[in-house]
This record gives structure tokens, sequence and C-alpha cells, in this order.
């Protein structure tokens, strides 16, 4: 599985707080990060600390699903019209 974190084997916990404290030390708006990168957990986090989360580029609708359930802000994605669909759907 590709990634982009440094060491995949970091302590994913450690990752979180230092990604949320440079951003809001840098004074960024929210974090756009690669899809296989994100986790609930760094949603959760990023989102007590008032940071947007936005994961890229997301090309299957399961995992499409599971970044809205997961409440990141934005989605970037090749495929609009299977998004829209998945969006229009009562469950979401």
């Amino acid at each position: 599985m590709r990634t982009f974190l440094k060491n995949p084997n970091v302590d994913y916990e450690s990752y979180i707080r230092k990604t949320c404290s440079d951003a809001m030390n840098s004074g960024c708006a929210g974090i756009n990060m690669y899809y296989r990168d994100c986790r609930k957990e760094f949603v959760d986090y990023a989102t007590l600390k008032a940071l947007p989360v936005s994961v890229w580029t997301v090309d299957h609708a399961e995992d499409m699903k599971k970044f809205i359930q997961m409440g990141v802000h934005s989605i970037t994605i090749n495929q609009v019209g299977q998004l829209e669909r998945i969006l229009l759907d009562d469950k979401y």
C-alpha cells in the first residue's frame, strides 16, 4: 500500500498531534492529505482543533463512503458522478 507518511511505522497518535500542531503554528486553514494516510482518529483530533481535513485523490466508491462517514471536509476525486450518486443516496 502506497503512503506518504515518511515512516509508515510511526506512532500514528504522534503523527496526528505533530501534523495538527504544525498546521496551527503555520496558520493553515486546514489539512489536505493523501487518503491512505487519513484515519478517523486524525479527523476527530483535527476537528477538535478546528482544522478541516480534506483527502485526495479518492476514486473508489467504498473509500468515498468511508470518508463521508468519517466527516472529512472535502474529497478530491476523479469520478464526480460516482460521488454525486453516493451523496444523493438516503443513507448519507
